[in-house]
């Protein structure tokens, strides 16, 4: 191990790719609020799985433009893993003017070898140990700085390294964005379309807040950006704000997304009133956006039922046009029916060929998105005839039906499925109400859902909040697009999307990214 000097980060490493993604966060985490130089890896008991992972470590730092070392610092192996890593940090002290200790991204026995470790440590003036809670949500699988740091909220355990914590801190990552590389990171691979923007969204958000301070409360790092940021929606000149507040706060995500929610269903369709000749409501492609975006989250009418997908679910198009996709993103077990995936692509080509309303070519145009997302996600593809869903799903091949959940938002598909002899093979038939309404008398015999507006329900949550900071930043890439089909099709812009930053020297903007369209 090599000598060095400056603020360094003892992390752990477990082995899965989750522990990985959370190293990449620590360790940009850390480096941008406490200013580390080097990072050391250390692991269990397969060296080269630890190797492997601060390659990676490294190569992701470089990517990001975050000027600290690597370095490999051995696996902890043996029966007394506790005193191995009290050896490790007593020989890093020595080397370091700061040591920063972490077991965030390690297994759970290693995770708590080092908590046992820190315990029995005496209170060094020169340790701090730090704990990175990662709340992941619809952004499982993506590392900072492509999440927003509400998400990611940084703990330091008692009672060292206070003095520590009121550095200040270095600017966020500003390296050129990931939609100009292709959607490719070296932390990431290969994002689809829609997610990588959402990614983006978040990562040019982290960069405006380049002022965020720490604070300590109770033994809790508080990250506090100082900023204000705000969303402003601009409908035939009428200007819409949202103050979204602190952005790295739970509830500014929560209060934001009730309150985009509110403009998305009730305000938005009212730009294309006295155009619309669709095959839609405009009141329902507008609640259908905010399900898509996540606006509107799917939850079981009954409280102590099961979420949609914890078993293995088939689902119908009108389910991928709902976002079937974050659930997917969450570990929801889906299956994508082939009649969905020709479908989708059937609706989106004839929308492509004429010139449709606006918000059913948006709508259209994101359901073709999300095959590509839930196929990201992991989701599989099921046979099936390439007829119409009601009519295929349940002609499927009876091994596949056999313990499957048969989902769709359609009460007409769902009736014929319960009297279908496929039901006797399948596990159940799920139906998801576009509002909480359908709760109240539902038929008998099905699980139901309902959609229910994410932001009403996560105060106070910290899953609640991360998944509101997902359909937010989902719901404003959505709206962007729009912003473009509108000047399109219709040869003028109604409708702007803006985000703005003001961190005391002037609002900057936070320039939104748009799906290709076209």
């Amino acid at each position: 191990m090599a000598g060095s000097s400056g603020r360094c980060l003892l992390a752990f490493f477990g082995g899965s790719r989750q522990e990985l993604l959370g190293l990449l966060s620590l360790a940009v985490r850390v480096w941008e609020t406490l200013g580390t130089d080097h990072v050391y890896v250390a692991g269990g008991r397969s060296v080269e799985a630890v190797m492997n992972a601060a390659e990676a470590l490294r190569s992701y730092l470089r990517a990001q433009d975050v000027d600290a070392s690597v370095e490999f610092a051995g696996a902890i192996s043996g029966d007394d893993p506790v005193n191995a890593i009290r050896r490790l940090v007593a020989g890093l002290r020595g080397k370091c003017g700061f040591l920063v200790v972490s077991p965030s991204p390690a297994s759970r026995r290693l995770a708590t070898a080092v908590g046992l470790a820190a315990r029995g440590l005496p209170e060094p003036q020169g340790v701090a140990i730090v704990l990175l809670d990662f709340l992941w949500g619809p952004w499982s699988g993506l590392p900072y700085p492509y999440v927003p740091r509400a998400v990611e909220p940084l703990l330091v355990l008692p009672p060292t390294g206070r003095e520590a914590l009121s550095e200040p801190r270095k600017p966020a990552m500003a390296r050129g964005d990931l939609v100009s590389r292709g959607c490719k990171d070296p932390g990431l691979g290969g994002l689809p379309p829609l997610r990588c923007r959402v990614a983006e969204l978040a990562r040019r958000l982290n960069a405006a807040t380049v002022g965020a301070h720490v604070y300590i409360e109770h033994e809790r790092v508080w990250i506090r950006c100082n900023c204000r940021a705000a969303i402003k929606l601009s409908l035939n000149n009428t200007v819409h704000r949202i103050n979204l507040g602190d952005p790295c706060s739970h509830e500014a995500w929560c209060s934001a997304a009730a309150r985009l929610a509110e403009l998305v269903e009730h305000v938005l369709p009212q730009l294309y009133q006295s155009r619309h000749g669709g095959r839609h409501s405009l009141e329902g492609l507008a609640q259908q956006l905010a399900l898509f975006t996540g606006l509107r989250r799917i939850e079981p009418c009954n409280p102590s039922g099961e979420e949609l997908g914890s078993a293995r679910t088939i689902v119908d198009t009108s389910l991928v046009y709902a976002g079937i996709h974050n659930y997917a993103y969450t570990g929801a077990r889906i299956l994508l029916p082939y009649c969905a995936i020709v479908e989708v692509t059937r609706r989106y080509a004839e929308s492509a060929k004429r010139t449709v309303e606006p918000l059913e070519g948006l709508t259209d145009l994101l359901a073709y998105t999300a095959l590509e997302e839930l196929e990201y996600a992991g989701a599989s593809v099921a046979p099936s005839p390439a007829t119409d869903c009601d009519i295929a799903i349940p002609d499927i091949d009876p091994l596949i039906l056999n313990g499957t959940v048969l989902a769709t938002r359609d009460t007409g598909a769902a009736s014929f499925w319960q009297r279908h002899p496929a039901s006797r093979i399948a596990a159940g038939i799920a139906l998801v109400h576009d509002a909480e309404q359908g709760c109240r008398s539902p038929p008998r015999g099905m699980e139901h859902y309902a959609a229910r507006r994410t932001g009403e329900n996560c105060q106070g949550s910290r899953l609640g909040a991360s998944w509101a900071s997902y359909a937010v930043l989902q719901a404003l890439v959505a709206l962007k697009t729009l912003e473009r089909i509108d000047a399109e099709r219709m040869g003028r812009g109604r409708l702007s999307v803006e985000m703005v930053v003001d961190c005391g020297d002037g609002a900057v903007g936070v320039q939104v990214p748009a799906l290709p369209v076209g």
